[in-house]
């Protein structure tokens, strides 16, 4: 369809057009949709507002970009109706800002007063509407200020905070009188807003009122007061600021270093210099990364003569920065330095040193620093556990006590030393035994975990038997390590665990049957999903994924019900594992959730199989959906419906 070449003539002839005609043969066509958008400004107002009743039938994305596309003044009457649909505010936000029309944004006002009170919810809000005035493309100061004076006028602090939140950043200099009494609102996140966003705007002459935010109780506020300070008066509000080098907050004292690298200066530079050796670490490499900034090399020198100073404390905060040095600079040639440090005679000199130097690095390759961090690790090691005594061990009961250590490092020597045992030593099934007989349960569960290792088929009646065993980590281990060898005959005698009184072994042996992926377990594990614990529920969901069949749809379409997200969310996987027709067709029919993880997986699903037949079932679980506390969950439905419609190029499957 060339829609561009032909357009014009759709102008003379639209009156001639049935409803039905417009819909299915124009409106329906994304091809036609940038068309349709230009003539609407041209053609006879009752026919343009014809067109855009009719395209809120085809669709309501469709019918909310058009409804901006008509002439200005009859976009009060075609955003109102967008206005007045009976849906969520959340899907009409979106909607509105689809419309790019200034008659969305006292929508806004709404939308804001209508928000509930959920304090851990404020920031996806702030960025949800913050999103749809970016979306909406209209740049009005004056429009923007006041909507900001209206939502003042709440005596809901929330009101207030997020109005100054989203509209704050858009008012101009001809508002800052709003601003500035804002900054002494009783609630200190308005006071926090409102100084951001005067700092945009602010200039020379508003020092007096800036510097008397310097003595706001939040430090949040002040920080960004003496940041203001120092972006628009420089030197002469030197004094002013210097105090607050040394503020109780550190992010206070670490703006102040900004500030101070923004003045300059040799006395700026001091006080950057003095607050090298502040109590907080975050703050020091603060001052370290403005040092760099204002003077490489003196900067670098610093370090370096902090490295070898008498104070252990000086030393310490230079450890901080050497590693950081050497691996961005490849300076090779300083490793010294930081090998010195490594070997301190203070010990919080040397964890730190050790600490920045085994942090992840990027851009040093040299062999030489590869060496030095190897040597390290190893000399870790060392210092925590003695390595050649457990190296050196020949119990293993003893070794198997050291493989279950709260010490990571007893741990991993000791599993080491059990790994080379059973490689090498020709008569370790008896060592494993005997330690399977031990009464510390521990030993028992771990020598289960190595029976694994062993190939002998004489091992399962063992693990079967130690699936009695009174202590639950010993029927855990067993549990796993048969499922681990992979043997399917073991199945039918790890139903009996499916209901074990310990949960977890119940779990275990779930995921066990899971990894065996034999359709004979699917009964059990079907089963299982009514278990009176949520973990094992999903445990029985997640191997019904691993042995996907479509005999399972009805019980997870079920599931799909629970009271538990996790659960919910491991049927969603099954469904789509088995991706037939009819577990597809089970995920549409149960839309929505109105659980975010779930419909988002859901929406997933959908959209990666994309049939264009989806798309009602997507609009009816958009138009159902309600979120609390993440109503940002709406783009779940929304963008999946967008992403097929768009490579369909058709709105509404009904209308083909």
């Amino acid at each position: 369809m060339q829609s561009d070449k032909n357009y014009q003539s759709l102008i003379s002839q639209l009156s001639q057009l049935s409803d039905e005609e417009i819909k299915r043969d124009y409106l329906n066509h994304l091809e036609w949709t940038q068309s349709i958008a230009s003539i609407l400004p041209l053609i006879d107002d009752l026919e343009a507002l014809r067109v855009i009743r009719l395209a809120l039938d085809v669709d309501l994305m469709l019918g909310a970009f058009l409804a901006g596309k008509v002439k200005p003044e009859l976009q009060s009457e075609t955003v109102v109706w967008i206005r007045e649909l009976e849906i969520s505010d959340e899907l009409k936000l979106k909607l509105l800002t689809k419309t790019k029309s200034k008659f969305a944004v006292p929508f806004l006002v709404d939308f804001i007063k209508n928000i509930p009170e959920l304090e851990h919810s404020f920031y996806l809000y702030e960025n949800l509407i913050s999103q749809a005035i970016k979306d909406l493309e209209i740049f009005d100061a004056e429009l923007y200020t006041r909507m900001l004076r209206q939502l003042l006028e709440d005596k809901r602090q929330w009101v207030r905070k997020i109005a100054i939140a989203v509209f704050g950043k858009h008012i101009d200099k001809s508002a800052i009188s709003v601003l500035i009494e804002l900054l002494k609102d009783e609630d200190m996140h308005v006071r926090y807003k409102a100084i951001i966003a005067l700092g945009k705007i602010a200039d020379d002459s508003h020092l007096e009122i800036i510097i008397e935010v310097l003595d706001d109780d939040f430090p949040a506020v002040r920080g960004i007061a003496v940041a203001i300070l120092g972006r628009i008066a420089g030197k002469s509000i030197l004094n002013k600021i210097i105090c607050f080098i040394d503020d109780k907050d550190r992010t206070v004292r670490i703006q102040t270093v900004k500030a101070l690298r923004i003045i300059g200066g040799e006395l700026a530079e001091e006080l950057i210099i003095h607050a090298f050796l502040d109590k907080d670490d975050s703050v020091s490499k603060n001052v370290f990364e403005t040092l760099l900034k204002i003077d490489r090399i003196k900067g670098i020198k610093l370090i370096f003569s902090a490295s070898q100073c008498d104070d252990a404390e000086v030393r310490r905060k230079s450890a901080l920065f050497l590693g950081a040095i050497v691996k961005k600079s490849d300076r090779v040639s300083d490793l010294p330095l930081l090998v010195n440090l490594l070997n301190d005679v203070n010990p919080k000199v040397r964890k730190t040193a050790a600490k920045e130097l085994t942090v992840p690095n990027t851009g040093m390759e040299s062999e030489e620093f590869e060496a030095l961090c190897q040597e390290y690790q190893e000399l870790s090691l060392r210092a925590k556990i003695d390595i050649e005594e457990i190296m050196n061990e020949s119990d293993l009961t003893t070794l198997l006590i050291k493989s279950a250590d709260c010490n990571y490092f007893v741990r991993s020597a000791a599993n080491k030393v059990i790994e080379i045992k059973i490689a090498n030593v020709e008569n370790i099934e008896e060592f494993i035994l005997i330690a399977l007989q031990h009464e510390n349960p521990d030993i028992r569960s771990k020598a289960a975990d190595y029976l694994v290792t062993i190939a002998n088929e004489s091992v399962i009646p063992i693990l079967l038997k130690l699936l009695q065993d009174e202590h639950p980590k010993v029927r855990f281990s067993a549990a796993y390590t048969l499922a681990a060898r992979g043997d399917k005959s073991i199945i039918p005698n790890l139903f009996a665990a499916l209901q074990d009184k310990n949960h977890q072994i119940r779990e275990k042996t779930a995921h066990a049957l899971g990894l065996l992926a034999d359709n004979c377990a699917i009964p059990a594990l079907v089963e299982t999903l009514q278990d009176e614990n949520h973990r094992v529920r999903a445990a029985a969901a997640y191997a019904l994924s691993l042995i996907p069949d479509n005999s399972t749809l009805p019980a997870l379409t079920k599931v799909l019900q629970d009271s538990d997200f996790y659960v919910r969310q491991m049927a969603m996987l099954a469904l789509e594992k088995i991706a037939s027709e009819q577990a597809i067709e089970a995920i549409l029919e149960s839309l929505p959730h109105n659980d975010y993880i779930v419909d988002q997986k859901a929406a997933s699903i959908l959209m990666e199989d994309g049939k264009l037949k989806y798309i009602p079932y997507l609009w009816k679980a958009l138009l159902e959906a309600r979120y609390v506390g993440l109503i940002s969950a709406t783009n779940n439905f929304y963008s999946t419906i967008q992403k097929i419609q768009q490579h369909h190029k058709w709105y509404n499957p009904e209308l083909c």
